[in-house]
């Protein structure tokens, strides 16, 4: 009897708890951000555990964080070392439940939680093996293929950001994955008069168009480009704006927290979505920037991504780009700063908010 009691007791203890994990700096992915707000106000006491980089920032939240310190900072070497340094912290941390984010956590997340004999949730924030950064790289695709097609069809509960990436997995490994979107916190903002800028916010890798807006911007004398985020392209763009004598109308803020970042989305004319289908994962990518712009009531002009196209059908909120062309996607740009009064964002901000999207998170974890 006193030993059921005990079970009780530390079933008690344990059975609201969760750890987090992702690879990123927790400081800055705002999905998993609200994705523990919501598992919060579930009643769930919250872990999250995520990357220390050079430049991270203080942080403080309502739960308790913890940011790995790895030794390695890129390459296999570091997956490697951040999943061993994730497993045992997740190994010796009481808890009832895991949820791993994106596949670069998944190895750490699932052998701990077969050890612990516990639930795990799976995030997938993208089509992880089909990224620009590895199209091209066949060996790392296939370790990273292998261990999606070993993992992934043993998984009872996982979900996505958008119906293309579910229904590929739905394909590839007869897995249903649930949809949430990754779009903001509805806090009813108010239009605010515009400024003759145009925003792009996110990250600087490969094949996210942000040459192509640069180049645009000698045909936009009275513009400027605020360029919102960092990556590992910053320095060529940086040369590309000075090559193309527009530096003085280029502004790189680097990462700025979310507040800033949506006041100067919510000052700009046209937000920017240029990334190219390069790999499955951006042609059915469904960024979160998009829903940003639609929040600050901001026009969108955007590459025709399959999720997009859905969105911008649906919703008088921006434009596709008719052709790459600099000149003329400047002349596109101008013909929708003249036009803003055709937009509209209410219908579309009440459809895509994050309110909307915590109800299917429920039925994963409550």
């Amino acid at each position: 009897m006193k030993k059921t009691l005990l079970n009780l007791c530390i079933f008690a203890s344990v059975r609201k708890k969760i750890i987090v994990s992702v690879t990123n700096d927790i400081n800055t992915d705002q999905r998993v951000f609200k994705v523990c707000q919501s598992l919060q106000k579930m009643g769930f006491e919250v872990s999250l555990i995520g990357r220390l980089n050079s430049w991270s920032k203080p942080l403080k939240r309502e739960y308790y964080t913890h940011r790995i310190n790895n030794i390695f900072k890129r390459g296999p070497l570091f997956y490697i070392e951040f999943n061993v340094r994730l497993f045992f912290l997740i190994l010796f941390k009481p808890c009832s439940a895991l949820l791993s984010n994106d596949l670069d956590t998944l190895p750490a997340n699932y052998f701990a939680a077969k050890i612990k004999n516990i639930s795990l949730i799976y995030d997938s924030h993208e089509l992880f093996t089909e990224v620009p950064e590895l199209v091209n790289r066949p060996f790392k695709r296939r370790i990273w293929q292998s261990i999606e097609s070993s993992l992934l069809p043993k998984l009872n509960q996982s979900y996505t950001v958008c119906d293309s990436i579910s229904d590929h997995y739905k394909n590839s490994y007869n897995i249903q994955m649930k949809v949430i979107k990754n779009v903001p916190i509805s806090k009813g903002l108010e239009p605010i008069p515009k400024t003759k800028t145009i925003i792009y916010q996110g990250n600087m890798n490969p094949a996210r168009g942000i040459d192509l807006i640069i180049s645009c911007m000698k045909y936009l004398p009275d513009f400027e480009l605020k360029i919102i985020g960092n990556g590992p392209g910053y320095s060529l763009l940086k040369q590309l704006a000075e090559s193309e004598n527009v530096a003085d109308r280029v502004i790189f803020f680097g990462r700025l927290p979310y507040d800033k970042m949506q006041k100067h989305t919510q000052e700009a004319s046209i937000g920017i979505l240029f990334e190219e289908p390069f790999g499955l994962s951006f042609e059915y990518s469904l960024p979160n920037k998009l829903f940003d712009y639609i929040h600050a009531h901001t026009p969108v002009l955007s590459t025709p991504l399959v999720e997009v196209k859905k969105v911008l059908a649906e919703f008088s909120v921006g434009e596709l780009l008719e052709n790459r062309e600099p000149k003329n996607v400047s002349k596109q740009i101008l013909r929708m700063v003249e036009n803003q009064s055709k937009y509209s964002f209410e219908s579309a901000i009440k459809t895509y908010n994050w309110q909307n999207e915590e109800k299917v998170l429920k039925t994963i974890f409550l």
